[in-house]
């Protein structure tokens, strides 16, 4: 049970420090592109 408490630690400690993080970053990306390729092309 110990091993399964340490690896849930573990994974929650990465999914919240670098998976979420850069899932943030990517979408934030995205949306800026499309924002100006919208205000580019359909002007």
């Amino acid at each position: 049970m110990g091993i399964t408490v340490i690896f849930g630690l573990a994974f929650a400690t990465v999914l919240t420090l670098v998976i979420v993080p850069t899932f943030y970053s990517t979408l934030d990306d995205v949306v800026n592109v499309t924002r100006n390729f919208v205000k580019k092309h359909l002007r």
